[in-house]
């Protein structure tokens, strides 16, 4: 289903500040999950209530493939959720500054077969992974929902192997997805798209660039999917959604993905991260992980804090 919603203009914000992780639960900082690069590593956030095992919300950040990281205080929305019941999992991949794509995607499949096969240990529960993502972030974990069920765009050699990297839920924040189309519509010809796929993505065939297209691998096993979007979004064209919603609905059928619009959005917009939307976000992933409230109560949002400090890019 398509709705529309209300939003005011805003800009993105473009400096970051690491968000203080002594206020969570019990936390697991800078777990190697691949021996690649110093890069690979992740965060686990349990909740400060409950026994567990808890479900597994993977966080990839955004910042055009070239910026961010996995405690930016940009993230301080999705992180409020570890107060409902889950653990929140946020990792650092590759950016293009340095490897190109699709180092990326490996990253996170990586990540998810290190929770997956260590869950018992971090008092996770790894039957369904579920995760979210913004821009680029958003991005990666489309093209990595595209293949589940396969080892396509996948590097097995990073350990793991015989656990599966599939993704059993998603909730994707103005996702580029399509990068051939995506480079058409922005008509950035020094875009970080271009940088992450290390060629100007125009200049070649379209098939060259659909190893990046979530749109162009979409099968029967894409997860159940959360979709919001902003029709003001110069980085990532509302078209971008459009596209990777047709698309499901077209393998999956219309009950795997819901697209959610809102009005007057651009790209990063406070109206995504507000606690009305938080709130709203997390109705859909209870109903998918059939969240026991009894065990686990909703209570309000809390109040994230982050350093003054700037994280050098």
């Amino acid at each position: 289903m398509e709705k529309k919603l209300d939003a005011n203009k805003a800009q993105v914000k473009v400096i970051e500040h690491p968000i203080h992780m002594d206020q969570f639960g019990k936390t697991f900082l800078d777990i190697p999950y691949a021996a690649q690069s110093e890069t690979q590593k992740l965060d686990i956030i349990l909740p400060k209530s409950g026994e567990g095992p808890y479900p597994v919300i993977m966080v990839v950040h955004g910042g055009g493939w070239k910026y961010g990281f996995k405690r930016s205080h940009v993230l301080e929305s999705v992180f409020k959720i570890s107060s409902q019941g889950y653990a929140i999992v946020s990792i650092d991949y590759r950016l293009s500054r340095e490897a190109l794509w699709p180092a990326q995607v490996y990253d996170v499949k990586a990540a998810v077969r290190f929770i997956r096969k260590n869950g018992e240990k971090y008092n996770l529960r790894t039957d369904k992974i579920g995760c979210w993502g913004n821009s680029a972030g958003a991005h990666i974990l489309a093209v990595a929902a595209s293949t589940n069920g396969t080892h396509e765009i996948e590097d097995l050699s990073m350990g793991n192997e015989e656990v599966s990297a599939d993704l059993d839920m998603a909730v994707f924040w103005y996702a580029p997805v399509d990068l051939y189309d995506a480079q058409e519509q922005t008509g950035r010809d020094d875009s970080e798209l271009n940088q992450v796929m290390g060629y100007d993505v125009l200049s070649r065939p379209r098939e060259e660039s659909d190893i990046a297209s979530a749109t162009a691998h979409v099968n029967q096993h894409f997860p159940k999917t959360l979709l919001q979007a902003g029709t003001m979004d110069a980085l990532a064209p509302l078209a971008q959604s459009e596209a990777l919603y047709e698309k499901v609905k077209k393998v999956c059928g219309e009950e795997r993905i819901t697209l959610e619009v809102f009005e007057g959005a651009r790209h990063g917009d406070p109206v995504f991260k507000a606690n009305d939307n938080i709130n709203h976000c997390l109705d859909f992933v209870d109903e998918y992980f059939e969240m026991d409230r009894e065990k686990y109560p909703r209570t309000g949002l809390p109040e994230i804090t982050w350093s003054d400090e700037v994280y050098p890019q």
